[in-house]
């Protein structure tokens, strides 16, 4: 029996990111652009303080917090247009707690001064992952290029 190969073909994957990137880039070119960003942002940041709200310390001045966590939604539209418009492909993704410490692409933050091989050979689990891994993948040209661009903070169960 013979399957499918899964996945696109480098061309037809950049193809498509192309084609994302193009399309990405005539909404911003379009004088309404400037009102659907903002339109966005508002909302987006209202549905981020009502989800962070809860978390805030009693005593924190509210209109402060809030500023605060609209200049982060800001950034994080800015980064995602970044991303978007780049001709490149970017995978985020958080490691599952309670999965074994992979040297290559976690710090822990709750034994800096222990060799990450030691914790991966110790098959140690993690506890709570605080960052994500974000690679990279530049699929123009001959060969694919792929890079780590950050690897995950986490805590582990030690």
């Amino acid at each position: 029996m013979l399957t499918a190969p899964i996945g696109l073909a480098n061309e037809a994957r950049q193809t498509l990111i192309d084609q994302q990137a193009s399309a990405i880039q005539s909404i911003i070119a379009t004088p309404v652009y400037t009102d659907f960003r903002a339109a966005q942002l508002a909302s987006l940041s209202k549905r981020f303080r009502d989800i962070v709200g809860p978390l805030l310390n009693n005593g924190s001045p509210r209109s402060t917090a809030g500023m605060d966590l609209g200049a982060i939604m800001v950034k994080a539209w800015e980064l995602s247009l970044s991303m978007h418009t780049s001709h490149l492909t970017f995978q985020v993704y958080f490691p599952e707690t309670a999965t074994k410490f992979n040297a290559a692409t976690m710090t822990a933050m709750d034994c800096p001064r222990v060799d990450p091989m030691q914790l991966q050979i110790k098959q140690t689990r993690l506890k709570l992952v605080i960052t994500p891994v974000i690679t990279m993948r530049d699929d123009r040209g001959t060969t694919i290029k792929a890079k780590n661009l950050h690897v995950s903070t986490v805590l582990t169960m030690n």
